[in-house]
């Protein structure tokens, strides 16, 4: 891990420190902290509940309370208390002396009571017990021997043990505290005899009595109850150079012992079976380099996973569980070669490795070289396989020359034990032993050959000149791949001596690798050059079949080998770039590099070897990887996603504005409140994946309003997106990342973001707009209300001075119609009456012609005036009194001229007030129509219609069965026309005439030249 991976730094000391989970890393350039609720980094300058609070942490000691979980450590301002669950500092100031001046150094290691009550402290200058509760009461203790490397050892219940390791003298020496008090006793541990300094102390796990010691000689053991040192490991037993030892932990089992060196690497031990299991290595750029980084302090998490700070290289991480790769062949003589085959026979008790200069046997730890003399041309190219038959002859091929070792021989030497003759060297790459101990040789350039058990006899196997290179053995059934033949060939095995059958043949596209039977899926599988991965099956007729498997789509695969089913039946492959492990029924495909302790990415053809007990060897070309596959557990800690970088509208210094509670650290920004003119969002993110942070991969997705369904985006190894500019709403950015497993981490890192709509969209404008449109509208409908009440009142207002002025006018026709009445009608009726008696008395008189004329005038006048004393009188208004008159009237004008005559009245005439003067151009109008049908219509029928229509209004028509109207009567009858048009258009009506068989005159008085009379009345 380093700086890219989220640490404060790439400088740091011993401060390194975990408990349940719980991951502290210290340094002077701040405080690091992982764990399952939160993770991040305390910088220095941070600011809490207590002030200005520096996170800067010294070199010494941190402790992790037990009963609260809470962190102690120290830094330049004394104390420090680290609460997890409330994630705030406390900070207790250094103690001070009697004179008051002097201030005491760095705090180094703290230790709560049983009773958490008090607090004892380990300080550069002595011990202090601090009281929690009161602070400034301390206790301020200094031992007789004390150093900078005394520590308190926790026994249980309350009690400790004070250990001073004096570096100098080699000396430990050990104080009590029991029941929260110094006894004050000085126990001094027997020193190491062969002047070996002490440099740490370790507890023992299971007895709190016997302390390991890290020594500038290696680890030692020693038992406080027998007082004596009874544990030893001096030495690395492959260089059997001394160990520096500087400090030490314990894996889960309390059974592996880590030790770290300050410039030897780490390394591990089986205390139970005082066996030395190996050295931790450290890949950088695809090499295998020693542990060189200064290890500055180590620290376990679950007892499995080892964090180890370094002087300027960070922080190294590995899981034990995962020390698969981490025992490697690597040759002690020839260093790292380029390993081309590997063979372990049934007892799996030695291994024997074929190099390109050479033979390897390595047993009980031991290495043996044996040379095969002088091999022409480049080794890798030459030197093909190495095997053990049951005879205990181990045979080593090439493609010049056949090795043998005999049982009890001291070296390889050469044989000849081809069939025949040869012009060429006929290039040995394989050998397998038949059921029956005869040995079956594959070859380069000619036929695979036998040879029986006792090496007296050998026989070609005929089978077209064909060159093989893999062979597979599956009980009675032999499989071989064919490299320049690119054929696969199945065989059955006879009897004893007999040659084998050939029963099958399949072409294949490329050289055979690997052939292996698996016994799970009871087919072959295929490793070919450059093509993916194949099967062969048997189908039901009894064929064998060459299929590619679905799936698994590499084509850079070098060999293949099985795991047992206990470990799960999968296969492992190797490949030019790098190992993988794959389960074909889920598709699951694991890659390995030099993160998980690779020798190199690079495999070899041919070179892999599945033993007895079940563990892999794959060969490379700077070694030989060995996996347990029982042992091999998927990388545990999920990943976790951070965000690194936050930007909005590519401005770093506007995140401290727009998110929750000001944070600027992007990594706890939970919250985005944006602005709608500033809604682009820039990140940057990573995973806090300790194995390979490089091969971690991250999908996304941005929840709009709520709406989950939104799927995922596919798996990228971008760590860097760009939002916006988002349009307003609420979104949730979900991030999502994968370790090198491919194991995706549960649950997302989630930034919510929300963008307010601009203030014309925001729910308080539209809710104030929508009530000033509202305000607006009522105003809007009461004006036109109030208008309308207006209008309303001043049109009663006009028809009251209307009424009141008809009223007025009324009463003076009513007047004037009495006194015409009155005095004209009674004289007019007095001077026809007196005429009538003259005419009666005198009837010789030759003025008889005068005076009939005089009483027809006086007798039509009488009559206009009764018509004027009609129309001016108010009792008349009412409209079916003027139907009445009309009826009267023009009927007896009609009975003088002997016309008939017929009246259609509707019968839903309303009750209307017609006003004198409308009367009076009515009556006329039909007057005027009825003495035209009298004068020229030559008419024996007068038919009178009078109808009431609610959108017309009231409609009179008079009609007769006369001549009609010719064309040339128009001037004869134009004037009686107008005159009857101008009297309707006078009072707001029409008149209109037709003439087809008979004359029909119509007159049309609307409802709007009566609605004043219809308001009025």
């Amino acid at each position: 891990m380093s700086v890219n991976e989220g640490l404060s730094s790439g400088q740091y000391n011993e401060s390194i420190i975990s408990q349940d989970g719980l991951l502290v890393i210290g340094s002077l350039n701040g405080l690091n902290f992982y764990d399952g609720q939160r993770n991040g980094i305390f910088r220095p300058g941070q600011l809490d509940s207590s002030g200005y609070f520096d996170a800067r942490v010294p070199n010494g000691d941190m402790h992790i309370d037990k009963r609260t979980g809470n962190l102690w450590f120290c830094n330049g301002q004394g104390l420090v208390e680290y609460d997890r669950e409330c994630h705030t500092f406390g900070l207790y100031p250094p103690a001070i002396d009697e004179a008051g001046k002097t201030r005491l150094g760095y705090w180094r290691w703290s230790q709560p009571n049983a009773s958490g009550d008090s607090l004892w402290v380990v300080t550069d200058k002595g011990l202090i017990r601090l009281a929690l509760k009161d602070p400034v009461r301390h206790e301020m203790i200094i031992p007789k021997y004390f150093s900078e490397k005394s520590r308190l050892i926790e026994l249980g219940g309350g009690d400790f043990d004070f250990l001073s390791l004096r570096r100098a003298k080699n000396f430990l020496h050990y104080y009590r505290i029991r029941n929260n008090r110094w006894d004050g006793v000085d126990n001094l541990l027997i020193t190491t005899e062969d002047g070996a300094t002490l440099d740490n102390v370790l507890v023992d796990n299971d007895n709190p009595r016997l302390l390991w010691v890290a020594t500038s000689k290696g680890v030692r053991r020693y038992d406080m109850g027998a007082h004596k040192w009874n544990y030893d490991f001096p030495a690395d037993p492959r260089s059997n150079k001394p160990l520096a030892a500087i400090h030490l932990a314990f894996a889960s089992d309390s059974r592996q012992l880590v030790v770290a060196t300050f410039d030897q690497g780490i390394h591990l031990f089986d205390i139970i079976e005082n066996r030395y299991l190996g050295k931790l290595y450290n890949y950088q750029n695809g090499q295998i380099l020693d542990f060189e980084p200064k290890v500055k302090g180590l620290t376990m998490i679950g007892g499995q996973q080892l964090f180890v700070s370094t002087d300027r290289n960070g922080v190294f991480y590995t899981d034990l569980r995962k020390m698969k790769f981490r025992q490697l062949y690597v040759s002690d003589t020839l260093g790292r070669e380029n390993f081309k085959a590997i063979y372990r026979p049934p007892s799996c008790d030695r291994t024997w490795l074929l190099v390109s200069k050479g033979v390897i046997l390595r047993e009980e730890g031991k290495e043996q070289y044996f040379s095969l003399g002088k091999i022409s041309g480049t080794g890798v190219e030459q030197t093909m396989f190495i095997r053990e038959d049951r005879m205990g002859r181990v045979w080593a091929g090439t493609l010049e020359w056949l090795f043998v070792k005999m049982p009890g021989a001291k070296m390889f030497q050469k044989i000849d034990i081809l069939p025949g003759p040869l012009s060429s060297p006929p290039g040995y790459v394989n050998m397998v032993e038949l059921p029956d101990g005869q040995l079956l040789f594959g070859t380069n350039e000619t036929e695979q050959f036998l040879v029986s058990g006792d090496l007296k006899h050998s026989r070609w196997l005929p089978d077209g000149r064909r060159t093989h290179s893999q062979f597979c053995l599956n009980g009675p059934q032999l499989v071989v791949g064919s490299a320049r033949s690119k054929i696969i060939s199945l065989y059955q095995i006879g009897a004893d001596g007999d040659l084998p059958t050939l029963d099958t043949t399949i072409v294949v596209p490329a050289m055979p690798l690997a052939i292996r039977f698996d016994s799970i899926r009871n087919h072959y599988w295929v490793v070919m050059l450059g093509e993916p991965l194949h099967e062969i099956r048997e189908l039901a007729d009894g064929r064998f079949e060459l299929l590619p498997h679905n799936g698994l789509d590499r084509d850079n695969l070098m060999s293949l080998e099985l795991e047992s089913p206990i470990a799960g039946g999968g296969l492992w492959l190797s490949s030019t770039n790098g190992l993988f492990r794959y389960q074909p029924e889920r598709k699951e495909l694991t890659d390995y590099t030099y993160s998980d302790g690779l020798q190199g990415l690079e495999f070899i053809w041919f070179s892999s070897f599945a033993d007895c007990r079940g563990h892999l060897y794959f060969g490379g070309a700077n070694g030989i990887n060995i996996v347990n596959p029982n042992q091999v557990a998927s990388r545990i800690g999920l990943p976790r996603p951070t965000i690194t970088l936050l930007e909005v509208d590519n401005n770093p210094e506007k995140l401290a504005a727009y998110s929750a509670g000001e944070i600027t650290n992007p990594r706890y920004v939970e919250k985005l409140r944006l602005p709608y003119d500033e809604s682009t969002v820039r990140l940057n993110y990573s995973a806090l994946e300790y194995s390979d942070p490089k091969r971690c991969r991250f999908r996304s997705r941005l929840v709009v309003n709520g709406d989950t369904t939104i799927a995922y985006g596919p798996a990228t190894s971008v760590f860097e997106r760009t939002l916006g500019p988002l349009a307003p709403g609420e979104y949730t950015l979900e991030l999502l990342a994968s370790n090198a497993d491919g194991i995706w981490s549960k649950e997302p890192r989630r930034l919510q973001i929300v963008v307010e709509p601009p203030f014309w969209q925001e729910p308080w404008f539209i809710a104030m707009a929508a009530l000033l449109v509202l305000a607006l509208f009522t105003w809007r409908i009461r004006a036109y209300y109030r208008h309308r009440l207006y209008v309303k009142e001043l049109q009663i207002s006009e028809q009251n001075a209307y009424i009141e002025k008809e009223e007025t006018l009324q009463a003076e026709r009513d007047r004037l119609a009495k006194d015409m009445h009155d005095e004209l009608g009674g004289g007019l009726t007095t001077i026809r009456l007196l005429l009538r008696k003259v005419k009666s008395k005198n009837p010789n008189l030759k003025v008889g012609e005068e005076l009939k004329r005089i009483d027809h005038y006086s007798s039509e006048i009488i009559k206009n005036m009764r018509f004027i004393v009609w129309a001016l009188q108010r009792d008349n208004e009412q409209l079916d009194n003027f139907v009445a008159y009309l009826r009267h009237s023009i009927g007896g004008l009609l009975e003088d001229h002997e016309l008939e005559h017929g009246w259609r009245v509707s019968e839903k005439l309303p009750d209307l007030l017609l006003p004198g003067t409308i009367r009076k151009n009515l009556w006329l109008c039909v007057k005027e129509a009825t003495h035209n049908i009298i004068k020229h219509a030559e008419a024996d029928f007068v038919a009178y219609r009078i109808d009431w229509d609610a959108q017309e209004g009231l409609l009179i028509s008079v009609t007769d069965n006369g001549v009609g109207i010719p064309d040339l009567s128009e001037k004869i009858f134009g004037y009686g026309l107008k005159n009857m048009r101008d009297r309707m258009e006078s009072i707001g009506g029409s008149a209109d005439i037709q003439s087809i068989e008979g004359t029909t005159v119509s007159f049309q008085l609307p409802v709007a030249a009566l609605s004043l009379t219809l308001a009025v009345y």
